[in-house]
């Protein structure tokens, strides 16, 4: 064949010229073996350039799709589809989705809800093989991402369900969202105004009566230069052991006040007593660099002196939390109440008739062997054709439904 290939090559060389005389070298046309071993590897070359492409650009579409590095389009997505599977599990715990409906079920919906032939359409370019490895890496990170979804969930519903029992009325994060900043700035002036008298008090502690005045003036402006850039320092560790954040006061918390709902006095008293320890140490450090302590029993009366004023200013932040926590109105918002409540009542509704349905068309195995039996080959090829329709407008169905609620959902992303 290659033969036969290069004499066709031959006799039309001279045949294909140019006004000027020159031999038109078409793809299809080789003078000798190499020219046709060149282009034929220049074609591979091509192949595999344009391979690489298309992976690369499903590579990047990909790591969009990872929390870590989500795109904003993919950020929007994971919120909504955050706010579905939060309000189905709401539901779930107030017996307003029926018992037969599982998380496991939402889960596996949302994950439906989305098609790896619908959103990438420009691998074209790609092999069967690397389309298929394509996917199975795209269904392992929506798999991973509703997963975190869920447990992020469930972290955010226990932490709600604390904080709730410690104000003693309904908590969700977004409201304590709205209310941190106030509680910030207010408790700030608290903090700012106790450093001053902790200065004062420093003085007479550590000072000899018989110090100039000059020289106290002198070191008190130091103390307030030094300590008052701690103020939001100050407040951020109070706000992170009662709010129970993670951090370095976890370490310094008891094991039984680690992950537990604070419910009685002791309970709020342990964390004063955590957040006093941390901030007193905190202040220790500063006023240490001012008195120029260098001996251990100076430093230990030092710490001890500043852990026991911070009980009063870790009490005011405290205290001025759960006063205005009592009043702020917006402490219990819930955005996904508002925008995914009743399309997850529809979802359920549709995933227990898509049951009912199935259960239905389990229970008449026998009818339908019989009917089919008893029909013709043309009715049985009209009954299968039909079948198919059905089948592609249940899953057509279920693409459309979930479109629908991602586009009320999220009216700027269908705008795009």
């Amino acid at each position: 064949m290659m033969q036969m290939m290069l004499s066709c090559s031959f006799t039309h060389t001279n045949a294909h010229t140019d006004s000027g005389g020159a031999p038109d070298f078409r793809p299809s046309l080789f003078k000798t073996r190499g020219q046709l071993t060149a282009r034929l590897s220049s074609l591979k070359l091509h192949q595999r350039s344009l391979s690489q492409v298309n992976m690369n650009f499903f590579h990047q579409q990909l790591s969009h799709m990872r929390p870590l590095t989500f795109s904003e389009r993919e950020r929007q997505r994971y919120k909504a589809e955050k706010m579905l599977l939060r309000q189905f599990v709401l539901l779930k715990r107030e017996h307003r989705v029926p018992e037969c409906l599982s998380t496991e079920d939402m889960k596996r919906w949302l994950l439906g809800g989305r098609s790896f032939n619908t959103e990438f359409q420009g691998t074209a370019g790609m092999n069967a093989e690397e389309l298929h490895l394509g996917e199975l890496a795209w269904i392992s990170v929506r798999r991973f991402c509703v997963a975190q979804m869920d447990r992020e969930i469930r972290e955010e519903l226990e932490k709600e369900k604390r904080l709730s029992q410690l104000v003693r009325r309904k908590v969700t994060l977004e409201g304590l969202e709205m209310l941190l900043p106030i509680i910030r700035s207010r408790a700030e002036q608290d903090v700012r105004a106790l450093l001053l008298q902790l200065s004062n008090k420093l003085l007479a502690s550590f000072l000899d009566p018989n110090t100039g005045t000059r020289f106290k003036r002198a070191l008190i402006t130091k103390l307030q230069r030094t300590t008052q850039p701690l103020v939001p320092q100050v407040v951020k560790t109070a706000l992170d052991v009662l709010l129970g954040e993670p951090g370095p006061h976890m370490e310094v918390m008891t094991p039984q006040s680690q992950g537990n709902t604070v419910t009685t006095d002791s309970d709020l008293r342990t964390l004063i007593e955590t957040s006093s320890v941390l901030i007193g140490q905190q202040l220790a450090d500063a006023a240490a660099s001012c008195f120029c302590l260098r001996t251990v029993f100076f430093k230990d009366r030092l710490q001890q002196f500043c852990t026991s004023e911070s009980r009063r200013i870790v009490t005011a932040i405290y205290e001025r939390f759960l006063v205005r926590s009592i009043c702020f109105r917006l402490l219990d918002f819930d955005e996904s109440v508002f925008t995914a409540r009743k399309r997850v009542l529809i979802v359920a509704q549709y995933m227990m008739e898509d049951r009912l349905q199935g259960a239905t068309q389990s229970r008449e195995p026998f009818q339908r062997v019989t009917e089919r039996e008893q029909q013709t080959p043309e009715e049985h090829h009209v009954a299968a054709g039909n079948t198919d329709e059905e089948q592609e407008q249940q899953t057509g169905g279920l693409s459309a439904f979930f479109s629908q609620i991602w586009k009320r959902m999220n009216p700027k992303d269908s705008e795009q």
